[in-house]
């Protein structure tokens, strides 16, 4: 499911940068606790929460270590290539049942956010099936947010 593809894409923002200028963001994100399963390149699963989401990806939290091995400890940065991963997520639905995203995610971000957690900001590069469909009827349903 996962794999890596040349491209020099892959970056760690810096906090202080992104918080001096604009929410540049496509699409309307909606803040949530869900869990969620990442497919890494070599076959391992992890279990992460997604902690928001939109049309156009994720944000997942992540402990250092879960982080290094997403990131597979730096490899396709090293040598200029993206890292992808394959996701899934449950999106519960009004009639309490839930709707499966799967997708196809490019790790875009990493970031540092207390001294153990990270958050990993993942861009989709493939909905799965009728992912698209459940995730804009999951988006269009979600509370507003502050």
């Amino acid at each position: 499911m996962a794999k890596k593809t040349k491209k020099p894409d892959e970056v760690e923002r810096d906090e202080s940068v992104e918080q001096a200028q604009p929410d540049r963001r496509r699409h309307p994100r909606v803040y949530e606790d869900l869990p969620a399963e990442t497919q890494l390149a070599d076959g391992q699963t992890l279990k992460l929460p997604l902690q928001s989401l939109s049309l156009g990806g994720v944000r997942l939290g992540c402990s250092e270590d879960e982080m290094r091995r997403v990131k597979q400890e730096g490899y396709p940065a090293l040598h200029g290539e993206t890292v992808e991963v394959g996701l899934r997520v449950s999106l519960p639905t009004f009639d309490h049942a839930a709707e499966p995203l799967e997708a196809t995610c490019r790790l875009v971000y990493t970031r540092r956010v207390t001294q153990q957690r990270y958050c990993l900001g993942m861009q989709f590069t493939d909905l799965k099936g009728r992912s698209r469909e459940a995730l804009m009827r999951y988006l269009l349903d979600a509370p507003p947010h502050a």
